[in-house]
Formats: C-alpha cells, structure tokens, sequence
C-alpha cells in the first residue's frame, strides 16, 4: 500500500516547522514499520502574495450570486482575502495533483487500489498517546469503505470506530486532515473553480447536498493546532477554539452582559489552566475585563494579545477581531478629554 500525503503549507510560518515535521516523521514511522510506502507531496502555491500581484485574474472567478431558493449558504457568500484563496487553491492543487495521477493509472492500466490519499494542513499535532490510533487506521484503511475520511474532529461517545459524519455533523468543524478518493478529487476541482465560499464552507455544503460516504474516524489521532490554541488562524479574522473545553469555558463567560468580580476570578483561573500562549485567550480575556469595567486591565490583554498574535505569525489584516479589539479599546482613553473640554474651539 502507498500512503499519499499532501501537506498544505505555508513556508512563512515558521513557529509551525517543527511540530509538523515531527508529525510527518510518526506517520512516516509508523508507515515503515508496516510495510507501507510512504510518499510526501509539499503543495505550498500559491502563496497570498502571488495573489495579490495576480489579483485581477484571481478575481475573474469570483462569484458572488446566490444559490438557489432559501439556501442557508447564502448566509456564507463572501469575498475572501488572499490568506483565504491561497489555502483555498493549495486544497485545489491537491485533488488536481490526486486526480491526474489516478488518471495516468488508468491509462498505464496501474492497479492504483492500493494507494489512499491524505491531505494534511501544517498545523495538524499528534500527541505520543495517539501513534497507536494512527497506526491502527492507517493500517487498516482498506478495510471500510468510504469517499472522504476525516479524522480531525471531536471524539464521541460511541463504540464505533467510523461514524456517518452526516449522523453527527452539519457543519464541518475542521478540514486539517482528511483521506480522500480520486474520484472526489476530481469533481470537488472542477466545483472549485469559482470563488463563493471559504473552503470549508465550500466543503461543508459539497458533502450536505450530495449522498457520498462521508465518515469520520471515532478515536483521537492528528489534532487541529489552530483549534486547541497552540497555533493563532493565518488566515481568518477570527478563531474559535472548537476542541480546547479551556477556551470554550472562558468564551461563555464572555457572553456575559457584565461580568463580576467572580467572573474575572474564573476567567484567570481558567487561563491559568491553559499551557500555553494564545492571543485568543489573551482577547476573549480582556473582553471579560471591560464588561467588568477594568479598563486598564482590558487594554492590557487586548495589547498582549495583539502582540502574541504577530508574534505568533497570526492573520492581522483590518478585519482581524483581535486588531480592532485592540483599536477599540482605545476609544475609553478618556484621561486628557476634561483637559481638552476646557479649551475653545478656534472656529
């Protein structure tokens, strides 16, 4: 058997190198030692600055109509930045890459039933306690039938190890990794060809409307950096963390019309559960903060999240939550406005 894997990547995100290399090395691992063939293909064009230099072509394919009747899609129609449709034509650039070289099989007359096909984003992680889930899918991939795997999503209570996604799901949560079938590839490359959606979206609604074996892998294996928080988004201007129960807890308080003192109390506790940075909960915490009136506190961590996030190599284009969060903030910087009162206007 020959394991595929197609990484889409981003060469300017560095702080992501060593955790996805030593990703690729365990399912490599695991690969050799059970007598499967493992094959790395990097697709990392186009990046968003050759969009944006290429920007009147990419915007030939924009479409922007509505989609018939009341569809609930419709809600999701949107212009995507450069971030987006370069990860949105790297996806692209994989089922074509899939797609013709099942075709030359077909051609040659190669029996290609023995090779299965991964797609990986750069910010996937694998935990240690996890190799053994990996390897127990990997291994026995040929036994189940099905169009496209995911193996990213949350875990449920259920015996099964593959469950009908469509039983569980109707939004995609997360598109980081996914086995995938030639024949897919081709249909999804040539829906692709005009822009409407996020990838995702445009994921979530290809598998909605139409009747494909779509299932998802019931064990923990590869998990979604970007998600959990280890990682900010690259490319949306906001990031909800799907599978850290941290930042879920700590987003609820954030709902809150006020928060209290308890509230704020709660939140650093929950903060200080988290191990790691992450400028989302740097955000959602200084929101808490000025629902509690503590501006000072609340321009503080909408500062520090602000700089985790370029740190961090984080999407900081003008529609990013956390910038304006951070402009935002400024605006009850009131120290010098009786100062400014006392003065009279020149004209």
């Amino acid at each position: 058997m020959n394991l595929n894997v197609y990484l889409i990547y981003t060469e300017t995100l560095e702080n992501r190198k060593s955790n996805i290399n030593s990703s690729l090395e365990a399912i490599k691992n695991i690969c050799n030692e059970n007598n499967i063939n493992f094959k790395l293909n990097i697709v990392n064009t186009p990046n968003n600055d050759a969009i944006d230099k290429n920007v009147d072509e990419y915007n030939k394919r924009v479409d922007f109509s509505k989609f018939p009747d009341d569809n609930e899609y419709n809600n999701y129609i949107t212009s995507l930045n450069s971030y987006q449709i370069s990860n949105y034509e790297k996806h692209r650039e994989a089922f074509k890459h899939i797609s013709d070289t099942n075709s030359a099989n077909d051609v040659n007359d190669v029996n290609d039933t023995n090779d299965i096909y991964l797609i990986v984003e750069d910010d996937i992680i694998i935990g240690k306690a996890y190799l053994d889930n990996i390897k127990n899918l990997i291994t026995n991939l040929n036994k189940t039938k099905w169009d496209i795997l995911f193996t990213s999503l949350n875990v449920i209570n259920d015996p099964r190890e593959y469950i009908e996604y469509k039983s569980v799901y109707k939004k995609l949560i997360s598109k980081s990794c996914y086995f995938i079938k030639p024949k897919i590839c081709k249909i999804l490359y040539d829906a692709m060809n005009t822009f409407k959606l996020r990838f995702k979206h445009f994921l979530c609604k290809f598998i909605n409307d139409n009747d494909y074996n779509v299932i998802f892998y019931n064990k923990n294996t590869f998990v979604e950096g970007t998600k959990i928080g280890v990682y900010p988004t690259s490319v949306n201007p906001n990031n909800y963390l799907y599978f850290n129960n941290n930042f879920i807890e700590l987003s609820k308080i954030s709902n809150n019309e006020v928060t209290t003192k308890d509230d704020v109390n709660k939140a650093l506790e929950i903060c200080a559960n988290n191990n790691f940075d992450s400028p989302d909960f740097l955000n959602v915490l200084s929101v808490i903060y000025l629902k509690n009136k503590d501006i000072n506190n609340a321009k503080k961590h909408s500062m520090a999240a602000l700089e985790c996030m370029k740190k961090n190599k984080g999407y900081l284009q003008k529609n990013s939550e956390i910038l304006n969060n951070c402009i935002n903030m400024w605006q009850y910087e009131q120290e010098l406005l009786d100062e400014c009162k006392k003065f009279t206007p020149k004209y």
